[in-house]
């Protein structure tokens, strides 16, 4: 969806929800909410999903030496779908951020 303060006030106004679903037919509803729906998925150019990259990265080997797991952006999913980590065995390191 596409960005809208006005629609996110008037969707996010409680007390409007019951008259909205009352009132306007779903049918109705999904006709406006399509005026909001993106056509295409976005998508991010190189240069910034290698930033983005190398912003995870860093953050995810961290959170890998905490748990004592090889983390990145490459290995994620499959750490994350595989057998649960050891992490209370895991040496414990200082938080250097804090």
């Amino acid at each position: 969806m596409r960005e809208s303060p006005l629609r996110d006030a008037v969707v996010g106004f409680t007390p409007l929800r019951a008259i909205r679903r009352t009132l306007i037919p779903q049918s109705v509803r999904d006709r406006i909410k399509g005026l909001w729906q993106m056509d295409e998925k976005p998508e991010l150019s190189p240069e910034r999903l290698a930033e983005l990259t190398r912003a995870f990265d860093a953050d995810l080997a961290e959170l890998g030496a905490w748990l004592g797991a090889n983390l990145s952006t490459d290995t994620f999913k499959e750490m994350a779908r595989g057998a649960p980590l050891n992490w209370a065995d895991a040496v414990p390191r200082p938080i250097d951020n804090l």
